[in-house]
Order: structure tokens, then sequence, then C-alpha cells
């Protein structure tokens, strides 16, 4: 079984499909309202709104199948940007002996491409990794991951696992009445990771992510080649009392990117991206057969690149429902308030709230 448990994070890593370990045997239908807004100082605030939706069925305990779609709506002054995200159709398959998986996914292009300037602008403020906006991207055409897990059991208290995925896109038109055809290079990602139970009320997985990017292409002209990222994904739950702490820790490592002259491609003088840290918190200070309360904390430090620029510091905190409504029917609600400053070449004060509510139905 922790094999199995193993294999739905790695799935949720490799093909993003938010798979928990709660929820990994059981199918489910999940509809939510999330808002977020940010003021941000001497410019208009930013707000977005979003719908996600997903649905998980497991056909057996080898085969899964995942579906997700987010329709959202984002405004910042006179700008505006609606409509849904790609749609992602996701299977898992894992082979008996629960130790070797395969998974693959397509991504079908009903997110927004072809954006007027506006929008294009309103865009690149959503892809800002501090703000955390649940839909930064609403399209990118076409796209296909595969991906392969092998998980060996070490104990009876520890899986360790490692495997590879890639994802492959094919062009599309990002902004309207232009002949501007954007063709993203190829990723590919290489995991390794454990999952342990130290004890009977603790639980710590930690996964290593390393993703290399091809040459991304406008009009069959190579131009740029993002820098290698490591990703460090870590977990720790633990019994305090009559509740339970989840603390989660996400860190991430970029290279230089590099830059296509001709038929060579330069790397950057010095390097743009610089380390980014965040960690979350939930403390669950209530209980209950049916009902929890919990205490929610969140952290973000982005250092500054090797330019001086694009540092910023986000922390906040508020708390959070969920309640068992039925057998088969789950409701959740929570809020945060977060401030801080980022320094995309000046510094400037960030302040804003994010809320969300959804209600799950076990199939």
């Amino acid at each position: 079984m922790r094999r199995i448990h193993f294999f739905m994070l790695f799935a949720a890593c490799s093909a993003g499909t938010g798979i928990s370990a709660q929820t990994a045997g059981r199918g489910y239908v999940s509809i939510g309202l999330s808002s977020q807004s940010w003021d941000v100082e001497d410019a208009d605030p930013v707000r977005q709104t979003v719908f996600p939706l997903a649905v998980y069925v497991p056909f057996s305990n080898r085969l899964h199948l995942h579906f997700s779609n987010t329709p959202g709506s984002t405004a910042s002054g006179g700008m505006s940007l609606s409509g849904l995200s790609d749609t992602w159709l996701k299977a898992t398959y894992v082979f008996s002996g629960d130790r070797f998986m395969i998974n693959a996914g397509i991504g079908a292009p009903t997110g927004k491409t072809s954006l007027n300037p506006s929008e294009f602008t309103l865009s690149q403020m959503l892809s800002e990794n501090i703000f955390q906006f649940r839909l930064p991207v609403y399209g990118q055409g076409l796209s296909v991951k595969i991906g392969a897990a092998l998980a060996l059991p070490l104990n009876d208290r520890m899986v360790f696992g490692f495997g590879v995925n890639a994802v492959t896109k094919q062009a599309y038109h990002p902004v309207e009445d232009g002949d501007i055809e954007f063709q993203p290079g190829n990723e590919t990602s290489v995991f390794a990771g454990f999952d342990s139970k130290p004890g009977l009320r603790s639980k710590w997985t930690v996964d290593l992510v390393y993703t290399l990017y091809g040459t991304d292409r406008i009009n069959d002209v190579n131009v740029y080649n993002s820098g290698a990222k490591l990703l460090v994904h870590s977990t720790l739950a633990f019994g305090l009392g009559s509740g339970t702490v989840t603390a989660s820790l996400n860190f991430r490592q970029k290279g230089k990117n590099e830059y296509w002259v001709g038929t060579v491609s330069e790397p950057e003088t010095k390097n743009s991206n610089g380390n980014q840290l965040e960690i979350d918190l939930d403390w669950r200070i209530v209980q209950g057969r049916t009902a929890g309360l919990s205490l929610l904390g969140t952290g973000r430090s982005y250092a500054k690149n090797q330019y001086g620029e694009r540092g910023g510091h986000v922390f906040g905190g508020g708390a959070g429902t969920a309640v068992r409504l039925s057998s088969k029917t789950s409701w959740f609600l929570h809020g945060k308030y977060l401030s801080g400053t980022f320094e995309p070449l000046d510094r400037i004060r960030l302040k804003g709230w994010d809320a969300a509510s959804g209600v799950t139905f076990e199939l």
C-alpha cells in the first residue's frame, strides 16, 4: 500500500494531478471557488477569481484517470482576461507488484491564446511566482506528457522511488492579429524521493525534481533556452495534542538562461534567476469526526538575482475549516491575509488576501 501511496504522490508531482494520499483509493468530483486579490504600490490592484473542477476515477487498483479544468477571470485597472484554462486528461497505471507505474496526459488547448495587448500585459503579471495565482497561465496550446516511476521499499516504514517525465508542446499564437507563432521547447524531468513514516502519528516525504528545457522558437527561429531547474519539495506531518501539524516546503533554483544569436546559443552574463523558498503551515487545532478547524501560515522568500533584481518577501496567515457533510460529501473554506515587498526593479509594497472554498463528492 505504501508503494501505491508513493506512486500517487509521484503522479501528482510529475503530471500535476494534485491527487492526495487521502483520496488515492476513492473516486471524486471536486468543484471549487477561489478569489485572490493583490494591492500593489503605485499600481492598479490585481484580482483573480477561478472555479477549479477536477474529476478523479480509479477504474481499478491499477488504472486511475484524472480530468481537470480551471475557468477564471482576472482584472487589473482597465485590463481583463477571462475564459477556460487548458483541459487536462491524465491516466496512471500501476503494474502488478506495486513497484512500477506509468502515466500519460494530454492538455487540450481550450485555454485562451492569441491575446490582445492588454491581455498579454496582464498575463505577464499573473506569471510572477510571488503572487501564487491559481491560474497563472490560461492557454499554452496542445501539450502531451508521459512518465514512468519505480518504487523500492527500504523497510516497512520507508519507500524510495525515482522516475522520469517528459512534456512536449505544440506551437500556438500568443498574441492576436499577428504572425508570431511560438513553439515552446520540450521539457524533461528526472525525479527522486522517499515516503517515510518515522512515528505512529508522523509522516515525512521528500521529492527532488531536476528539469531541463529545450529551445523555444518563434517562427521556426531559435530564440531562448530557460535555465535548468532544481525543485525540492518536502512535507512533514505530525500529531500535536489532539490535532495535527502539516508543514510544506518548496525550494527552486534555476541556472542561467541562454539566448540564441544566429545559430549559436549564448548564456546570459549573470544569472537572472534567483533562488525561491516557500513554506506553508497548517495546524489543525480542532479535529473531530465530522469537522476540523485549522490555523494557516505562509512565507515566501525570493532572493535577488545576480543583477540585484526580482527579490521579494511575503508573509501571511489565516484560518480554515473542513466539514464532512455526509458519508460521501465534504466541504472546505479557508482564507489568508498576506503582505510583503517585491523588487522587480525598485522596491514596492504588496498586500493581499487569498480565499478558497470547495465541495468534494466521493464516487
